[in-house]
């Protein structure tokens, strides 16, 4: 028979005593688990610049639901976090995301569907592309290209009809230039359009003749007498330019554009992608000169699409044209075209008006102006529009302002007017630009330091595809007002490469870069595409910066795009693209 004998109570405070302390050191563990957030990814081993206002530096950073959660050292990430991902950067450089602040992104899509004419350098290359396109299509099927440039051809004249007659006579032809204010057409689009000599220039445009017969040439508005007739892109044909885009601009280190002049099929071809979880991008559009886009916009205020990825946030308005066509609405005639002071599209009481709807419904108005004329009625109508600072947080916007006078630069920055301005136009405009305005009014061209000094933030684009979408050839246009080859540095690159106007020398024209004393810092440089950026499309408390609470879009680098040489900048790579968190591109390194 077994027998159960009591233990000693001593035995039993023994065995009591390690019992309570296995528990109690259970549940230290446990605590300790417990007090780790789990979160998605924690990147560890990098070199972050945050872009924050102290522009302060991190090794590592946690991200939940495609949101920043914190940043820091890896050791507090790592006793903070538990991750379902670690990612070992390796000592890499980590930026934000960039944004192009004014960007045409189904026109960067749509370069590869249609003649890409960017880079030509006579009107022989362009005929011979357009001979070969022509033998690959059927009779009467259009034949439509962009990025052609007189400026950049021996002869920089406008080309005539008749080039394009003789080697596409059974279609017709419709060649953009490379800013998009003036077209190049041929007789059989002229006919399809039902234009001639007759056809009277339409507001905002003009129809260039020489001794009264049609020189093949629309500025501006003349332009959709033809372009209404080349049949739409279908849906499919929208979604497959959009994707295409958002590949190359990911590849670029770009994570959002500022889109300017979205319309109906645009938007739901976009949002097709969004429902279907293919645009990992970042979208804050601007509708174009779309009434029903802009009145349900007008209904609804600011709306978003799948978590941020489509923002629409106002409307987009002409006021003039461009330099490179002369159509940009100047003060004074143009210094090469005596009697020319360029195209108004639109009025400033127009521009007024739809300010204030676009004010009273919380929405932003983006403006095209180029030449001073245009920069002082989009000054004007803006003032006039916002009543005495009845509208305090308005973001209104002048894209391009490449020509404004002294006494107007003052007006953007009381009046809170936002300069969005793309740096390499002036330095593929800067070897004409001055035979268009006059030695004494380039001063006050793309005068980016002069807007900083007034106290103005710059948000900076590339208007692609205008320019290469390239952001790091922005951010070397800023701080150095040079081309790729270092010119202008001395008088001699003037002498060989520049149309000129006034003295013979100056050294502001090639002193630290062409008229250098309005370039930008690098940090300047970098704010204008992430923290201004984001400023300058009122969603800064989501994107622009590494910082708590914001998306985890950003890009891994080879080099230190703050502190590394202006030459060192040409060469950076771009490794990896992330948006909210998501590795969109990765550089194939296997070649």
């Amino acid at each position: 028979m077994y027998v159960y004998e009591q233990p000693s109570v001593a035995i039993m405070l023994t065995q009591l005593t390690y019992s309570g302390l296995v528990l109690a050191i259970c549940c230290c563990c446990l605590t300790s688990c417990d007090m780790k957030e789990r979160v998605d990814l924690v990147v560890l081993n990098a070199s972050i610049q945050t872009m924050d206002e102290d522009f302060s530096t991190a090794e590592a950073m946690a991200i939940r639901d495609g949101k920043i959660i914190a940043t820091g050292s890896d050791e507090q990430m790592q006793e903070a976090y538990d991750a379902d991902s670690v990612v070992d950067m390796d000592g890499r450089y980590v930026f934000p995301g960039l944004t192009d602040a004014h960007a045409h992104l189904l026109g960067l899509g749509q370069k590869e569907q249609r003649l890409d004419l960017v880079g030509t350098t006579s009107k022989e290359e362009i005929l011979q592309l357009v001979a070969e396109k022509a033998a690959t299509v059927g009779e009467g099927e259009w034949i439509v290209g962009r990025g052609w440039d007189q400026n950049d051809w021996p002869v920089k004249e406008f080309p005539i009809k008749a080039d394009l007659d003789a080697v596409a006579p059974d279609n017709p032809v419709y060649l953009t230039r490379i800013d998009g204010h003036a077209a190049w057409v041929n007789s059989f689009a002229l006919d399809v359009a039902g234009v001639d000599e007759n056809t009277a220039d339409p507001a905002g445009g003009r129809i260039l003749k020489q001794d009264g017969k049609l020189q093949g040439i629309l500025i501006d508005a003349a332009e959709t007498l033809v372009y209404k007739h080349i049949p739409e892109p279908t849906h499919e044909q929208l979604r497959a330019a959009y994707t295409l885009a958002v590949e190359r601009c990911l590849e670029l280190g770009i994570t959002g554009v500022h889109d300017m002049g979205l319309y109906g099929t645009h938007i739901d071809a976009i949002r097709s992608l969004i429902e279907e979880d293919e645009f990992p991008f970042r979208m804050v559009g601007y509708v174009g000169d779309d009434e029903g886009e802009w009145k349900a916009l007008l209904a609804s205020g600011p709306i978003s699409y799948g978590n941020d990825h489509l923002m629409l946030c106002g409307r987009k308005v002409y006021l003039d044209g461009a330099l490179g066509s002369r159509g940009a609405m100047l003060l004074a005639p143009y210094s090469d075209d005596p009697g020319n002071y360029g195209v108004q599209i639109n009025s400033g009481e127009v521009l007024e008006d739809i300010t204030r709807d676009a004010l009273s419904h919380g929405l932003q108005v983006c403006v095209h102006a180029i030449g001073d004329s245009a920069n002082r009625m989009a000054v004007d109508a803006f003032e006039k529009a916002l009543n005495g600072g009845q509208f305090e947080d308005h973001r209104l916007r002048v894209e391009h302002a490449q020509v404004v006078t002294l006494a107007d630069i003052p007006r953007f920055a009381a009046l809170g007017i936002l300069p969005s301005m793309q740096t390499t136009h002036c330095t593929s405009d800067m070897y004409w630009a001055e035979a268009r305005l006059g030695h004494d009014r380039i001063h006050r061209g793309y005068a980016w330091r002069s807007f900083r000094n007034a106290g103005c933030i710059v948000p900076i684009g590339s208007d692609f595809p205008v320019e290469h979408a390239n952001p790091l050839l922005g951010i070397y246009a800023a701080c150095t007002r040079q081309d790729r080859e270092g010119r202008p540095a001395k008088q001699e690159h003037i002498d060989e490469h520049f149309q000129i106007d006034g003295p013979p020398e100056d050294p502001a024209r090639y002193r630290n870069g062409w008229y250098g004393d309005e370039r930008l810092t690098r940090k300047e440089a970098l704010q204008g595409f992430t923290v201004w950026a984001a400023h300058a499309a009122k969603q800064e408390k989501r994107f622009g910066s590494l910082e708590a609470g914001k998306y985890a879009d950003f890009i891994v680098v080879d080099r230190d795009l703050l502190n590394c040489s202006n030459e060192e900048l040409l060469k950076v790579q771009v490794l990896e693209t992330f948006v909210a968190g998501s590795r969109q591109y990765t550089l194939n390194t296997a070649d």
